[in-house]
């Protein structure tokens, strides 16, 4: 139990800062972005995560599966990152050219290429340790997932503030 709180509660910590920033531009409704003025905090953000991580404790799930789930999440995720960063040597030429990570863009597609395999290899055996139930809960997860913002962006204004972090 002491486990399954602490790594939910560093949810709070590192989940503020992108859904703050996705509820900025658009993506998620306002009161997100929304800080509180005495301690600057997104207040809101953090009583979502603070009331989801309580069901999930109170429920009495078992960390394995806690950690299973997450895991296959992290992973199918990873496989829409590799695929998306593909396009960026070209969306993004110059900087690019003057990163520290600069190589040949074969061999970055390649990697890129790589990584996806690597993570859908990774989703597919995480499948087997999980129960169906489980999984057909990620995949739900994930079609929602995948529709929201489109039917966010067709009734929404969605203003992307875009920022690269040179290395």
């Amino acid at each position: 139990m002491f486990a399954l709180i602490t790594s939910l509660n560093a949810c709070l910590g590192w989940l503020q800062a992108p859904i703050a920033q996705a509820a900025e531009d658009g993506w998620w409704p306002a009161v997100f972005a929304k800080r509180n003025e005495r301690f600057g905090t997104p207040h809101f953000i953090i009583l979502t995560i603070y009331v989801l991580c309580s069901i999930i404790i109170l429920s009495g799930m078992n960390i394995g599966d806690v950690a299973n789930i997450g895991n296959t999440l992290a992973n199918c995720v990873q496989v829409i990152l590799c695929l998306a960063i593909i396009t960026m040597p070209k969306k993004i030429p110059e900087i690019w050219k003057r990163s520290q990570f600069h190589i040949n863009d074969n061999a970055y597609t390649f990697l890129c290429i790589l990584g996806v395999l690597v993570s859908a290899a990774f989703v597919y055996y995480e499948c087997l340790e999980i129960q169906v139930g489980h999984i057909i809960g990620i995949f739900v997860y994930l079609a929602i997932a995948c529709i929201y913002p489109i039917i966010r962006a067709k009734f929404h204004k969605i203003e992307i503030n875009i920022s690269y972090e040179e290395a």
